[in-house]
């Protein structure tokens, strides 16, 4: 072997120690060294996918776009309304208002007396602030709604009391009462599950009048 030949031999041995760190290649359960630092393999797994939360994403995303969509088609001005209710809720709430978002026609009131029995023709759905305060109280913490297996209702779900009433998956008279006064019951999908309540007035008031709302996480039970 020519000496030139052999001191480039010599320099790559020599490189190769300097490059070289036992610590950073242990050896294995045979004595030789590993390709890589530590006990693992030099390939890191592919990190799963978490499919539920893939999905939760996914139908958030629907929900919210379906709420969108028929909150488009409802009354501005009922609109304007649910959200000077709403931002109005977070504070004391000084002087009590009303809003009337739908008259009771002849068709409304037979499908709730076929339910209820009860008479409700040429009453007026309405909403009231005050009432809005207490949901936003009581159905508005996010935190406290998760540990009851509910959703915090937000402004965009108040938007939403006239499509519940008109177009209700069910509807039922409650067997509790508001100071002596009839309560109806709705309940409808979008995306979780919607409960609201009216008091149904009498004939001095003739209206029916929002009580109280809450939503219940779909796939959760009462």
């Amino acid at each position: 072997m020519s000496a030139q030949k052999g001191g480039r031999i010599l320099r790559v041995i020599e490189n190769y120690n300097s490059d070289f760190r036992e610590e950073e290649h242990p050896r294995n359960n045979n004595g030789k060294f590993s390709t890589s630092s530590g006990s693992g393999s030099s390939k890191s797994k592919p990190q799963k996918t978490d499919r539920t939360q893939e999905t939760g994403m996914a139908d958030d995303l629907k929900t919210k776009k379906q709420k969108q969509e028929i909150i488009s088609r409802l009354d501005k001005d009922y609109i304007q309304t649910a959200e000077e209710f709403f931002e109005k809720a977070k504070g004391k709430i000084k002087q009590r208002k009303e809003k009337v978002y739908r008259s009771i026609d002849k068709q409304e009131a037979k499908r709730i007396k076929d339910v209820t029995g009860l008479d409700v023709e040429g009453y007026e759905h309405k909403i009231i602030n005050e009432d809005f305060a207490h949901i936003f109280r009581r159905h508005g913490n996010p935190r406290k709604q998760e540990k009851l297996g509910q959703v915090a209702v937000t402004k965009d779900d108040l938007k939403l009391i006239p499509e519940i009433t008109k177009n209700y998956d069910s509807l039922k008279l409650s067997p509790e009462t508001s100071e002596g006064r009839p309560v109806l019951v709705y309940t409808k999908k979008i995306g979780n599950e919607y409960y609201y309540l009216e008091t149904v007035g009498g004939k001095k008031t003739r209206d029916l009048r929002s009580k109280s709302m809450w939503i219940r996480k779909t796939g959760t039970t009462d």
